[in-house]
């Protein structure tokens, strides 16, 4: 995942860092139907310092994605 300048975006699934390689996709880690918000960073400038600290980067942005959460494995 390419941010401005086509360097490495960040990627963050519910507030974690997830290192995403060239040949991975985001559909790799969570499906649409999952997805509650989808959060998009275009330079360090805009990123939150939640992520800036974590990443020791962010330089070239990132993109952050929130998924529904259920109580249970029934989705109650």
């Amino acid at each position: 995942m390419l941010g401005r300048l086509d360097c490495p975006a960040l990627f963050f699934l519910n507030g974690q860092q997830v290192r995403i390689g060239s040949d991975w996709f985001i559909d790799d880690f969570v499906s649409m139907a999952e997805v509650e918000a989808i959060e998009v960073y275009t330079g360090a400038s805009e990123l939150p310092g939640e992520f800036h600290g974590m990443s020791g980067g962010g330089n070239c942005g990132a993109v952050v994605v929130w998924t529904k959460r259920t109580i249970d494995s029934y989705g109650r």
